[in-house]
């Protein structure tokens, strides 16, 4: 595979390095113009937004809007020639600039006795095949969606060559209208089960349809999520219209000129045609619904009774990642019971086509993908008929029903697309060859393909029990947090992450967005993008440990492509950062290379997810992946580093003009930058000497480099003193106390502002994700301190954050008490920056708010990070274990130099671990007392280990082999530091013998002055 990645590279050769981001060449169509009796009628639609220029009645200001088919308002004709034209709508208004020079204030306004005297010049906005409409009174300036673009925007007069001026006239049989979306029925009445308990601890549940649900946005709240890791939907489990949204992962507008947005792909209606049910009467209401989510076998379910309990209505749903389609089974205990219509709706362009052959197809095109997505309905029994409406079935014993969508998306071809003409045919194959199967056959190849993933990793928390809906649960969870049985919600929600990142992390070399794959909204909050300041890096911070490590693979060939192969990163290191080596890119990324200009002074963001190659590779050892794709990408973005760094007074070399994700001033060697290259180098350094002799000569030139360099290079670690500003004890840190820094030459308070529970958390990244402060550094609790001066409640990403920082500072209950806070429902839809505001939705997905993934992952990875840390190369066993975790299990964690390891706890206290070796490194275990275990191999003989002290042992390993590892019960002694060996009064270490300031919360060793020891009991 890795071979084909560096052959792409050779073929695009040198010409893609010198290729440059210039304006579209070829030249757009002139549009017919009309004369008496032979007339016309256009569509004006703007290139960026889609929407389409609009009379607004006599003599008001024109504006654009959603295009609608036959709308005598939006239809023009233009008279004259291309130099010198009138622009007439059906409606008989001309269009004209309404001052006589250029002025800020300047519309285009539509009167019945206007006049003016138009032209047509090519668009130089990098739009293909675009027009820009100029009258002189203008001042040689285009017509302009005025402080925006889409729909609802006035037009005024702005330079040539801005994105918002370019047009193109679309015939009026040739215009893709939007059509609306089906009307929305009543649901049902409906009762809930009252009997129903899952089977599968590890299943969300809910007793009513989220169709059902008195809410505002159904689909963030209740709707549950299934997806193939490129494909994906949202089902509402509805009785008298179900609902089945769905994405696909590349289907996006804009292009490598224009951000765009992640768009939704359309809906999938299934309406219910028998007439038992009724949206009024309670007596023909549906009994025992359920519904539910099962993360073992990746499937949606739903189900109710008839009102006279006679017959059992059930419904399926899958995301099969083999057969590359969503498939969903209707069936009823009797016979021939099944009666639904079936209608797609397209959420951007023409409608849906259906035929009696039981297949639906829709298709389209945005500025760069063209679209297509089809349906198959399978009917055993029964009659199936057609119209332009849908198609109905009536009298089934069951159906199949088979959707597939897709693009011409292609990460590595030239303008991104590839196999258009091919692409009709491709998707009504997919669910041919999906339908021939069979649901049998589907359903187990579709969970074969899930559970060789899902299985690896299990996490077994005493006490748990799924009693109560998921709904019950997230409300009773933060008052009955210490109760045993909410262990269930932390469980689901671990495993959710896991589950959450298989269904949206596959098959098309593209990173998960702000929302993985699922989003309804052509308009989504920050566009759904790839966000390169923490979002799409937390992404995949849960891929390696929780053993996912391929679905890390789209995010890492990404950074491929767009770094090697395609030329927008690599321009814009001469187009906005005036520089000559490697590439950048910056914070809000789509999937055509595009950066906007939003924070350009904030170029750090692919050096942070560049550490995401190292990371795989210490997890894997996998050195073709080394030496073919991660090596290239980082050592390009070292010599973009080595170019931009500067030398500063105190003879260290910094970042300048850098920044701290998302506040404060903008100054030379920031932590948040310094840390990032810092690292790079670092790991750089580290993968061209695991390459050793199969260095290339330029890879030798660079390392030679990067030694000169890297020991002058400012790391990020420095100290000051908090001063009070923020309170002179601010959440356990007391005015004096050491503290890292922020700023280098700023301090906390100054640049924190009013700010200073601020959301990120840029300064520690040294601590999480990054490995350079261990619990021996002395800028550990200075880190620490840092931390806690943020508080925990916050967007429920930034709450993600924190658990993994917490972990690694060694303190489980602080984790829970995040868990308080992360778990908490969240009833805000809309972009809320208050921190009261994260939390998640009844359907377990995150909130910043709104939905956004990042905070799923980011839990996930801080609940392995609590029970296993390998960064240091020393895998510590249990860091971070919180006192509601008294007893359990997890299984299938994955560390650092490819071992997977299984961990057994009992009264807070591990009893056993398993470790095996995937290529037979040396094995450096950490937890107090180990010096003391015994450790065997696969066939129970002893296996030799080194001790330095009492906590740390070191074996060697054979590759394929598994090590048991048996822990005394008895109680053992705490090694403490050389430091600590006297004191003069109290003394307080966690379970892990790490000495704390304070009692925390949780089981706390007292040492006191006699220097005797004493376990407290757990403090609240």
């Amino acid at each position: 595979m890795y071979r084909n990645i560096i052959m792409r590279t050779i073929a695009v050769g040198l010409a893609l390095a010198a290729e440059s981001l210039t304006a579209w060449a070829t030249t757009p169509t002139v549009p017919t113009f009309s004369t008496d009796g032979n007339e016309t009628w256009y569509y004006l639609q703007f290139c960026r937004g889609g929407a389409v220029l609009q009379d607004m009645g006599e003599g008001k200001n024109v504006k654009t809007a959603e295009a609608k088919r036959s709308n005598a308002a939006q239809l023009w004709k233009a008279v004259g020639n291309q130099n010198q034209f009138e622009l007439v709508s059906q409606n008989g208004r001309h269009l004209y600039y309404n001052q006589s020079s250029w002025s800020n204030s300047g519309r285009f306004v539509a009167s019945s006795s206007g006049s003016a005297e138009l032209s047509l010049s090519q668009s130089t906005a990098k739009y293909d095949a675009a027009w820009e409409l100029l009258d002189p009174r203008a001042g040689g300036k285009a017509m302009n969606q005025w402080s925006g673009y889409g729909a609802g925007y006035e037009l005024g007069a702005w330079d040539r060559g801005d994105v918002n001026n370019a047009l193109r006239f679309i015939a009026q049989e040739d215009i893709q209208i939007a059509e609306p979306a089906p009307a929305t029925l009543a649901e049902y009445k409906c009762g809930a089960s009252t009997t129903y308990q899952p089977s599968e601890p590890l299943t969300l549940w809910y007793t009513a349809p989220a169709t059902a649900m008195s809410v505002s946005n159904k689909w963030m709240d209740y709707a549950l999520p299934i997806g193939n890791g490129q494909l994906g939907a949202m089902v509402y489990g509805g009785i008298h219209q179900d609902i089945v949204q769905f994405n696909e992962k590349t289907l996006w507008t804009g292009s490598s000129t224009e951000r765009g947005a992640y768009q939704n792909f359309g809906q999938l209606y299934i309406e219910e045609l028998d007439t038992i049910f009724s949206t009024t009467k309670t007596a023909q209401r549906a009994k025992d619904y359920r519904r539910t989510l099962d993360l073992t076998t990746a499937t949606a379910t739903a189900s109710w009774l008839s009102p006279d309990s006679s017959i059992e209505f059930s419904r399926e749903y899958i995301a099969s990642f083999p057969d590359q389609c969503i498939a969903i089974r209707l069936k009823a205990s009797r016979k021939a019971s099944v009666s639904n219509k079936f209608y797609l709706w397209n959420a951007h362009g023409s409608a849906t086509t259906y035929s009696a052959d039981g297949t639906a197809v829709f298709r389209g095109s945005l500025e760069t993908v063209s679209y297509n997505a089809t349906l198959l309905i399978v009917p055993t029994g029964g009659t199936m008929t057609a119209d332009d409406t849908g198609i109905s079935v009536t009298g089934a014993d069951e159906i199949l029903v088979v959707l597939a969508a897709g693009t011409d998306y292609d990460p590595t071809a030239d303008g991104y697309t590839s196999n258009t003409a091919t692409l009709a045919t491709r998707m009504a194959q997919t669910v041919r060859n999906a339908a021939a199967l069979g649901w049998p056959s589907l359903q187990q190849r579709q969970q074969d393909d899930y559970k060789s993933l899902f299985d690896r990793c299990s996490l077994t928390l005493a006490g748990a029990t799924n009693a109560m809906t998921t709904q019950r649960m997230i409300n009773a969870y933060a008052n009955a947090q210490r109760q045993p049985k909410m262990r269930m919600l932390e469980m689901l929600y671990f495993q959710y992450g896991r589950y959450l990142l298989i269904a949206s992390s596959r098959g098309i070399d593209m990173p998960n967005n702000l929302q993985g794959i699922w989003n309804n909204d052509n308009s989504p909050a920050w566009q759904c993008d790839m966000h390169a300041d923490v979002n799409v890096q937390m992404n995949y911070w849960p891929a390696e440990t929780t053993n996912l490590t391929e679905t890390h693979l789209p995010f890492l060939h990404y950074l491929y492509n767009m770094a090697e192969v395609q030329p927008q990163w690599r321009a814009y290191v001469k187009d906005r950062m005036n520089q000559t080596q490697g590439w950048v890119c910056f914070t809000e990324n789509n999937l055509f290379g595009h950066c906007t200009t939003w924070a350009n002074y904030y170029c750090e963001g692919g050096a942070w997810s560049a550490s995401h190659l190292w990371q795989h590779y210490r997890y894997t050892l996998d050195r073709e992946f080394l030496s073919t794709v991660a090596v290239p990408v980082m050592a390009d973005c070292c010599r973009f580093w080595l170019e931009r760094l500067v030398k500063a007074d105190d003879g260290t070399y910094e970042c300048p003009d850098a920044w701290s994700p998302e506040h404060g001033p903008r100054e030379n060697a920031t932590a948040h930058s310094q840390q990032i290259v810092w690292t790079l180098f670092s790991q750089t350094l580290n993968a061209l000497a695991e390459l050793g002799t199969d260095k290339t000569g330029e890879q030798t030139e660079l390392e030679s480099r990067l030694k000169e360099v890297f020991p002058s290079l400012d790391n990020g670690l420095h100290c000051e003193t908090y001063n009070g500003t923020f309170g002179s004890t601010r959440n356990g840190v007391a005015k004096g106390d050491s503290i890292l820094r922020e700023w280098k030459y700023t301090t906390f308070a100054a640049g924190n502002g009013t700010e200073s529970d601020h959301r990120h958390l840029s300064h520690l990244m040294a601590l999480y994700p990054y490995d350079m402060i261990s619990p021996t550094s002395h800028y550990f609790e200075p880190a620490v301190r840092a931390l806690k001066l943020r508080g925990i409640q916050s967007q429920g990403w930034s709450m993600g954050w924190k658990t993994n920082l917490w972990a690694r500072a060694l303190d489980g209950d602080q984790c829970a008490e995040i868990f308080k806070l992360a778990l908490k429902h969240s009833s805000s839809y809309v972009v809320d920056m208050t921190a009261a505001a994260g939390g998640v939705y009844y359907n377990l997905l995150d909130a910043h708010s709104p939905f956004q993934i990042d905070g799923n992952f980011g839990l996930c990875a801080g609940m392995a990070e609590m029970l296993l840390q390998s960064h240091t190369d020393t895998l510590m066993l249990l860091p971070a274990l919180p006192a509601i975790w008294p007893e359990g299990e997890v299984k299938g964690l994955r560390a650092v130099g490819a071992f997977e390891v299984d961990e057994q706890w009992t009264d807070g206290a591990l009893t056993a671990a398993n470790i095996k070796s995937d290529k037979g490194t040396t094995c450096h275990l950490k937890y107090k007392g180990i010096a003391t275990a015994k450790v065997t191999d696969n066939n129970g003989q002893t296996v030799s280990t080194r001790s330095t002290d009492n906590d740390n042992i070191s074996f060697d390993t054979e590759a394929g082999q598994s090590y048991n590892v048996t822990i005394s019960t008895e109680e053992t002694a705490i090694s403490l530091p050389t430091a600590h060996s006297s004191t003069t009064a109290t003394e307080y270490y966690n379970i892990n013998g790490m000495r704390i300031e304070t009692p925390a919360t949780g089981i706390v060793i007292e040492r006191t002055a006699d220097g005797t020891f004493k376990r407290a009991l757990s403090r609240r």
